[in-house]
């Protein structure tokens, strides 16, 4: 008995909203259709696990077949960042990525792996609250994360907008808020006033 091979190419582009499985095995991506969890090939996952940040547009390719209940399964041999252009605005998912994540807040990550918070991790978080507090910034929280892969660099954290800071120590803290969030310190507060 023969088994019939019903698998085809697809291609598909979206929003990488994160990894469905642990050790990168599948990934999220909103599409213009919904939500689609996409199986990785191995090869792939190291790569994509240490590169894709949430919100990346990203092109997909590879085979789909369906399972044994009729459900289509994705199975990706390429992936590709592409940058957001006029073509992937109109493949935009129905509910943006950024409303998606509207629901949740807007997190500052914190390496609290042994190596940063010996370099002063927990002193970092720590003054993260308290400016967030004292500046009134109660939409952002601070998260506490596993390890960065920079250990060298600690401690390491990451905004909201994805950029990356290494060897930041608590007094840096009140620079970096006022370079992300102008006008939210408590000096400029009373100028404003």
């Amino acid at each position: 008995m023969s088994k019939q091979n019903n698998s085809s190419a697809f291609q598909l582009r979206g929003q990488f909203l994160g990894f469905a499985t642990p050790g990168a095995e599948s990934m999220r991506l909103a599409t213009p259709t919904g939500e689609v969890t996409v199986k990785l090939a191995k090869a792939l996952r190291p790569a994509l696990n240490r590169d894709l940040a949430l919100g990346d547009w990203v092109e997909a390719s590879g085979s789909q077949k369906p399972d044994h209940s009729g459900e289509i399964k994705l199975k990706a041999e390429r992936v590709l960042t592409v940058a957001q252009s006029p073509n992937a605005v109109a493949l935009a998912p129905a509910t943006p990525v950024a409303q998606l994540n509207s629901r949740r807040k807007a997190e500052i990550l914190v390496c609290q792996k042994s190596d940063c918070c010996k370099l002063g991790g927990k002193a970092l978080i720590q003054e993260l609250q308290a400016e967030l507090a004292e500046r009134g910034l109660n939409d952002l929280q601070v998260r506490g994360t596993g390890c960065m892969k920079r250990c060298k660099a600690g401690p390491n954290l990451v905004m909201p907008d994805k950029s990356r800071y290494s060897r930041i120590q608590a007094r840096d803290v009140a620079a970096v808020l006022d370079q992300k969030f102008p006008g939210s310190s408590p000096a400029a507060a009373e100028l404003a006033s």
